[in-house]
């Protein structure tokens, strides 16, 4: 299990290790032909944080921008990202029109 809490400057990200087992019963065992055969354990480990270094979102995007003009280089959030980002809202709003239907998004021209 995951938590993100980007409210919480100390540990925004924390993976616990959970899961469920079944009771001695190997992963490959066909299904349970009882009620008696149905056993379940639940499994609660260790909690990872791992460090994630503290940064202000505009300051680094700025940041990047000015090493992009610096560089000559290409930005990561250029006009064919921003293209992409339109091609995916607009397949989105015309799911929801459609009673939510699959839309492909369509390729890069």
């Amino acid at each position: 299990m995951v938590v993100y809490d980007d409210t919480n400057s100390e540990a925004p990200l924390q993976i616990y290790d959970k899961g469920v087992t079944r009771n001695g019963i190997p992963r490959d065992a066909p299904a349970f032909e009882s009620f008696g055969e149905f056993q379940l354990l639940l499994r609660a480990g260790d909690v990872h944080i791992p460090k994630i270094p503290a940064t202000e979102p505009l300051r680094d995007e700025c940041a990047h921008f000015l090493d992009c003009i610096t560089n000559d280089a290409r930005c990561q959030s250029d006009g064919l990202a921003g293209l992409r980002l339109v091609k995916v809202l607009e397949a989105a709003q015309h799911s929801l029109r459609h009673g939510s239907m699959a839309v492909p998004v369509p390729k890069e021209d």
